[in-house]
């Protein structure tokens, strides 16, 4: 067993030097997801503002909308009332 080991040891091992990217390359990949991280938020956040607009409406006897929609963040509402 010891044998063994020692072998391991002695065999050489072949250089994998993985590429690793560089400090600007990193910097770039984290503002982006941040960035989307930022806008995911602020559509959520829009879309709280709309649900509690509509559960107040709907408190108050009325109807905040006629059809609810969903904000996605892509520019696009959705139209979940379909």
């Amino acid at each position: 067993m010891h044998s063994d080991l020692i072998k391991r040891m002695e065999r050489p091992r072949p250089e994998k030097q993985a590429a690793l990217p560089s400090v600007n390359d990193v910097v770039e990949k984290q503002t982006v997801l941040i960035k989307k991280q930022m806008d995911m938020i602020s559509s959520l956040s829009s879309q709280l503002d709309e649900l509690r607009q509509r559960m107040a409406a709907m408190e108050d006897g009325g109807s905040a909308l006629s059809k609810p929609t969903v904000t996605t963040g892509v520019a696009d509402a959705v139209d979940i009332a379909a």
